[in-house]
């Protein structure tokens, strides 16, 4: 029987050998490393997609669609952003298009790492088009202790 075992002696001075299973005895480390293998799939590197669902933007009622130039990309940048937009075009999450009446300028964030993040600035474009749903807070004191 594999285990871990430790003495343990009472008042009188009689001790007693205990003997607890290894799986009563897993530190934090061990927990998860078997959670990241018992849930593998959701813990990959790759970026999932998401297919039987499509998103639905609902939007106000006589919106106009925006178009907004390009921002200039900082020339030291410049490789960096054609690299991480040429990965996402080759990995399926986007693709070129010929004419869209919708364009927002993209932002360009440096990681930590030194790799680009490319983020959309929709607060000019979609976001002001959008019917948004308003859930206002309680203004209850109770709340704000």
């Amino acid at each position: 029987m594999e285990g871990i075992g430790c003495t343990r002696s009472n008042s009188t001075g009689n001790s007693s050998v205990l003997l607890l299973k290894s799986s009563q005895h897993k530190t934090p480390r061990r927990k998860v490393e078997e959670l990241l293998d018992k849930y593998s799939e959701v813990f990959q590197d790759d970026i999932g997609t998401r297919r039987s669902t499509k998103a639905k933007l609902p939007l106000r009622e006589g919106s106009q669609p925006k178009f907004c130039k390009a921002r200039p990309v900082p020339y030291a940048m410049k490789p960096k952003v054609d690299a991480e937009l040429k990965r996402l075009e080759r990995e399926g999450i986007l693709h070129k298009v010929k004419f869209s009446d919708w364009a927002t300028s993209i932002v360009p964030v440096v990681k930590p790492n030194g790799t680009v993040r490319i983020c959309g600035d929709y607060k000019v474009t979609v976001n002001p088009q959008l019917q948004t749903e308003e859930c206002p807070l309680p203004a209850h004191r109770r709340y704000f202790r």
